[in-house]
């Protein structure tokens, strides 16, 4: 059966798309920044967060540390990603109603330079890591996320991503991620048993009084927004904050790029300027009425070159 039905007529009409995936991106199935997309070519697409809007002050605020210096921000608009967590979210709803409910987190997920178009576009898969590693790890707090990474560089990365937690429970005896390992998971599922409410696993782990989480299914979490930041206490940087992409989209905003409130100042600073510089022109004008006898020319040369010198510097 075709996923695309065509229809024919005088008027050569457009095929009527009835992919699934195309349900999943219409309005309000999606977050409301997203913006539509050409699902016939484009698989995923970084859309620019629009620097100085609401949404950006909004994921400054909850990003800014004193160290940090938040360069761009970035939507993830992977619709086929979207539908599984739309999916699941919308499965986990339905089975852990009671007391214990679903909560959707705003978590940071810290990742190398050169990992970020993978997650994007495949998630955050667990196929591809070690056996012995844990899963995927999210921090509550951005500090934390960016310490994780050990980086001695600038730029870096790292996701704000939507994480459903439904069961969860805590690791004891364990401070960090350092200390957690596949047989304390191990050895905490067999102290477990299944709900006996919803008959169900546990599907999140929390370490350090819920600070830090840790997810195995991947249709549980979403990479939402990629931010690109720098952290100040690191002066060596040596990559490019006009990061490359190779098998995604991504869009610039158009319109404003700059703070309002930095372009007043600025507008202040030159009218400043251009104030320096008429008073400049009228000490030069000054000494060479002055010098009209020619009694001294090297010395009104060397006050007009001086005059000239101090301006350029302000």
């Amino acid at each position: 059966m075709s996923e695309i039905k065509r229809t024919g007529g005088p008027f050569h009409r457009r095929p009527t798309d009835r992919r699934l995936v195309r349900q999943v991106i219409s309005k309000p199935r999606t977050p409301e920044y997203w913006i539509p997309m050409d699902l016939n070519n484009i698989e995923c697409k970084l859309m620019e967060v629009k620097k100085f809007s609401a949404h950006y002050f909004d994921l400054e605020t909850k990003f800014r540390r004193p160290s940090f210096e938040l360069i761009s921000a970035f939507a993830v608009q992977n619709p086929f990603l979207w539908g599984q967590y739309s999916l699941r979210s919308e499965q986990m709803k339905m089975q852990l109603k009671g007391k214990e409910g679903v909560q959707e987190r705003i978590l940071f997920y810290p990742v190398q330079y050169d990992g970020y178009e993978k997650i994007a576009r495949l998630g955050f898969d667990n196929s591809a890591k070690n056996e012995n590693e844990i899963g995927n790890v999210f921090y509550v707090d951005s500090q934390m996320a960016n310490d994780s990474l050990q980086d001695t560089d600038n730029v870096r990365m790292v996701f704000t991503a939507r994480v459903l937690v439904g069961i969860s429970k805590e690791i004891g005896g364990v401070n960090n991620t350092s200390d957690v390992t596949v047989e304390k998971i191990e050895e905490a599922y067999k102290k477990l048993t299944l709900s006996s409410l919803h008959g169900l696993p546990v599907d999140t782990w929390s370490i350090r009084k819920k600070n830090i989480f840790i997810k195995m299914n991947r249709n549980e979490m979403y990479p939402d927004i990629l931010l690109i930041y720098r952290d100040k206490t690191c002066p060596l940087e040596t990559r490019s904050f006009d990061f490359p992409v190779m098998h995604i989209q991504k869009s610039l905003r158009s319109g404003t790029r700059y703070n309002p409130h930095e372009k007043r100042k600025k507008d202040d600073n030159n009218s400043g300027k251009n104030t320096d510089q008429a008073t400049a022109n009228e000490e030069i004008q000054e000494i060479e009425e002055n010098n009209e006898d020619n009694l001294a020319p090297e010395k009104s040369h060397i006050q007009m070159y001086t005059i000239k010198k101090e301006w350029t510097r302000k």
